[in-house]
């Protein structure tokens, strides 16, 4: 069984860059003054202690970005974090999907806290609610369609964990894996994303757990459902420890990537 790598997986590929200490400085205060507000210790309270922040604008959301960063969830374990961060609001991925239903559909209240929107969007039916609009542009084949897919399989988390597409072998989650001679190779190729009708149709390998499967994803409106899915590795993977909103739960002193504070 390989060990799981130290070094941190993003959520997603694309072009993360770390935040200088200006951007670190207000995100931070903005996550503290959100700790505040909300009262007492809750599970999120460990990003008191964030490092090492790097931020992706989104492509699909114009205007919001991705900001991702490293916390200790125990005396021995960090885990790594990902805040969706746009105007107005942000949230803390911790891998239920009403709140990117309530997003996508206009549904969220503005200036509350996005961690209680869900409920919230649902009960303000009075008009004086102002609500976010959505940031979801219209969906391409060829880089908004697969870099929303890619996002909102990894934000939404089943029993074991993420839904994290593989679509080459230098992938992180393949790290630490003696790939020779495995049947599966020739299936990890870049995501493929076709047009049907208002839909798009998606084909790629995801990890889940510790295995791999070959799996359809239709996407229509922001919403995802995976309609087909082939096993095509079982336990073969790194194992992945999460306790929401963390996830790739690795020991603290092994880490090389610790840099101190961003």
């Amino acid at each position: 069984m390989p060990n799981p790598p130290v070094t941190p997986i993003p959520l997603m590929p694309g072009r993360w860059r770390p935040l200088g200490d200006p951007e670190s400085k207000l995100f931070r205060q903005r996550v503290s003054d959100r700790l505040t507000a909300r009262g007492g210790p809750t599970t999120h309270q460990p990003l008191a202690h964030m490092k090492n922040l790097r931020a992706m604008p989104l492509s699909f959301y114009p205007g919001w970005f991705l900001v991702e960063g490293e916390a200790p969830v125990t005396d021995d374990l960090q885990g790594t974090f990902d805040v969706l961060y746009g105007p107005g609001l942000f949230w803390v991925i911790d891998g239920n999907s009403p709140f990117l239903h309530q997003l996508n559909a206009g549904g969220v209240p503005k200036d509350i806290d996005a961690q209680d929107s869900v409920s919230s969007a649902t009960t303000l039916g009075t008009p004086r609610v102002e609500r976010l609009h959505s940031p979801l542009i219209e969906l391409d084949e060829t880089t908004t369609g697969p870099d929303y897919l890619r996002f909102f399989c990894a934000s939404i988390w089943g029993q074991e964990g993420p839904f994290m597409l593989v679509e080459g072998l230098d992938s992180p989650l393949l790290v630490g894996i003696d790939i020779d001679d495995k049947p599966w190779l020739d299936e990890i190729k870049p995501l493929q994303m076709t047009r049907d009708g208002d839909d798009l149709v998606g084909q790629g390998v995801v990890a889940y757990a510790q295995n791999l499967f070959a799996a359809r994803f239709r996407v229509k409106h922001g919403m995802v459902v995976m309609e087909d899915d082939r096993e095509l590795a079982d336990t073969e993977l790194m194992p992945q420890q999460f306790i929401a909103p963390f996830r790739h739960l690795r020991p603290i002193a092994a880490s090389t990537q610790e840099k101190g504070s961003a």
